[in-house]
C-alpha cells in the first residue's frame, strides 16, 4: 500500500523495512483471502501488516488477528487508506493495532500511539453543523426500527429529491455514524446502515443545528397550513413544567402565507399571540403526534435552564439511544 513505509520512516524508525508476505504458504485459504498483507520491520521487531480485502467488521477482524498471531507469532497490525473517527475509537477500545495511513497510527504491542491530523479532522468536523437536509435524515433514520435505507425509498419518505438525501448521506458518512454498501442486481443499489443506536446519536448530536430559519407571531394561523406544538409549548405537553404564556408552534411552510396575520416581534410577545417557528426542514415527516419530534423539540429551545434539562432528561428517558 502506499505510502506506509514512508510513513513509518518518518514517523517511528528512519530504517523501517517493509515487503510482501505470502499468506498461502502459512495460513488457510480464506484467512489468505480476507487480506493483503505485508511485513514490516520496525524498531528490531517484524510486524504482518494487513490490509482488509473485503467488507471490515471489527469483532470479526479481531479474532482473525488473534488467530494469525497465534499461527505465525507476529504481531498484527491492519492497515487502511481511509478510516472513520468511530472505528478508531472502536479498534482503540479493543486494543486492535491498525494504521492509517498519515492519519493515525495506534500500536499498543509498542506502547505507541501517534495521532496526526486525524484528531484535528474530527474536532473539524464537530464544529460544523448538519445542512437541513443531512438533518432530517439523519432523525430519521436515528428513529427508525429499520437497519438499511435505501435513496429512492427514503427520498420518498421525507418528501425531498433523492440527490438532497445523497448528500445527506454523504455528510453522515463523513461523520461516521452510517457505512455504504451496493446491492441489487446490477449492484448499483446503494444501501446505508446507521451503526449502533446510541452510538450513532451521540456522534451526530454535536452536529445538529437549530432548525429555526426565523420566529414570527401571527393574530391567527390559517386552516390550511399545517404546524405543529414546538419548544417549550411542546415540551410542557409532553413533562409537568408549566405551559409558557404564549402557544408556539413549528411549521415548514412560506412565511409569505402567514403575511394576512403577521405582526411585530413587539406586538406578538406583548399580546401573548401564537409564535410560528419556520423551520428549515418538514418536521411533520418525523412526528406521530401533534408536537415536533424530540430532537427538533430540543434543538428549538434556545435557553435551557437547569429546570428544563431535567425534564428533558425525563421526557427522553424511555429512548434507549438518548445519551447525554
Amino acid at each position: 500500500m502506499d505510502g506506509i513505509l514512508d510513513y513509518f520512516r518518518d514517523m517511528i524508525d528512519e530504517n523501517a523495512e517493509m515487503q510482501e508476505w505470502n499468506a498461502k504458504k502459512h495460513l488457510s485459504l480464506y484467512l489468505a483471502g480476507c487480506y493483503d498483507y505485508w511485513l514490516v520491520t520496525l524498531l528490531g521487531e517484524q510486524i504482518l501488516l494487513m490490509a482488509p480485502v473485503e467488507d471490515f467488521l471489527v469483532a470479526r477482524s479481531k479474532k482473525h488477528m488473534s488467530k494469525i498471531k497465534e499461527i505465525t507469532g507476529y504481531e498484527t497490525v491492519l492497515c487502511f487508506k481511509e478510516l472513520s473517527f468511530y472505528l478508531a475509537q472502536k479498534m482503540m477500545k479493543e486494543r486492535m493495532s491498525f494504521i492509517a495511513v498519515d492519519r493515525q497510527m495506534y500500536l499498543p504491542f509498542l506502547a505507541l500511539q501517534i495521532r496526526l491530523d486525524m484528531k484535528r479532522k474530527a474536532e473539524n468536523v464537530e464544529r460544523e453543523k448538519f445542512t437541513p437536509s443531512a438533518q432530517l435524515v439523519f432523525l430519521y433514520m436515528l428513529y427508525s426500527d429499520e437497519s438499511a435505507f435505501g435513496l429512492q425509498e427514503t427520498a420518498e419518505a421525507l418528501g425531498i429529491t433523492s440527490m438532497s438525501v445523497l448528500r445527506a448521506m454523504n455528510e453522515l458518512k463523513a461523520i461516521g455514524v452510517i457505512t455504504e454498501k451496493t446491492a441489487g442486481k446490477t449492484g448499483r443499489k446503494k444501501l446505508y446502515f446507521p451503526i449502533e443506536k446510541s452510538e450513532y446519536f451521540r456522534f451526530g448530536r454535536e452536529h445538529i443545528m437549530n432548525p429555526v430559519r426565523k420566529t414570527i407571531y401571527v393574530k391567527r394561523i390559517p386552516e390550511e397550513i399545517k404546524v405543529y406544538r414546538s419548544g417549550l409549548d411542546a415540551l410542557a405537553l409532553k413533562t409537568i413544567i408549566a405551559e409558557p404564556d404564549h402557544p408556539i408552534f413549528a411549521a415548514y411552510t412560506d412565511e409569505k402565507l402567514f403575511a394576512d396575520f403577521k405582526v411585530s416581534n413587539i406586538e406578538g410577545k406583548e399580546e401573548k399571540m401564537s409564535e410560528i417557528q419556520l423551520l428549515y426542514y418538514d418536521a411533520g415527516k418525523l412526528t406521530t403526534d401533534d408536537c415536533v419530534d424530540p430532537i427538533t423539540l430540543i434543538s428549538t429551545i434556545k435557553n435551557k435552564d437547569e429546570r428544563i434539562e431535567i425534564v428533558i432528561e425525563e421526557m427522553m428517558e424511555d429512548k434507549g439511544w438518548y445519551v447525554d
